[in-house]
């Protein structure tokens, strides 16, 4: 959550890819194509752990970032307009699905070199199992305090994390 709140307006309409679909349970059950403001799966995030949330938010944070940064497009040549419009995303494959991720998860990492965490390393949003060439996801239980604290330090991340419940919407259903 604190990546995608330090890098995307909450605003954000957010769209639902295919790969982000097809995440197991538990999940908000985003349906390819679907829609929605960002703010609201940031709720779904961190209340009940959805992990299609968790990659909608990184698949679309990704984008977001691309659209304000020219400088980092030279691995999303699948995209063929910066112009803040996610929609195309209903259409991307799943390997290009993973190569947002992938922009996602090293600011992840990228966060986690500059906290000082020592045992950590992202592959993925949503903290299901994975291995790259480099290692395998994890985190210790120290260094996820280390984040924790980092984190509270946004006034923005501990009103969700306050949050008791939520009505989340589609966006053209708000």
């Amino acid at each position: 959550l604190i990546i995608a709140l330090e890098n995307c307006d909450k605003n954000f309409v957010a769209t639902t890819s295919a790969y982000a679909a097809s995440m197991p349970d538990v999940q908000l059950n985003a349906v390819t194509g679907e829609q929605f403001i960002i703010n609201d799966l940031y709720y779904s995030l961190m209340l009940e752990s959805h992990n299609d949330s968790a990659v909608i938010i990184a698949e679309n944070a990704a984008y977001y970032l691309l659209c304000k940064n020219p400088s980092l497009r030279s691995e999303t040549p699948f995209i063929n307009n910066y112009n803040y419009d996610s929609s195309f995303l209903s259409e991307i494959n799943h390997e290009q699905s993973e190569i947002l991720v992938h922009i996602f998860t090293g600011l992840m990492n990228e966060k986690a070199d500059d906290i000082l965490l020592s045992d950590t390393y992202y592959i993925t949003p949503n903290g299901l199992d994975a291995e790259d060439n480099y290692s395998f996801h994890h985190t210790t239980a120290y260094d996820l305090a280390i984040i924790t604290k980092y984190a509270l330090q946004n006034e923005t991340f501990v009103d969700y994390i306050t949050t008791k419940e939520m009505d989340i919407y589609t966006n053209d259903k708000k």
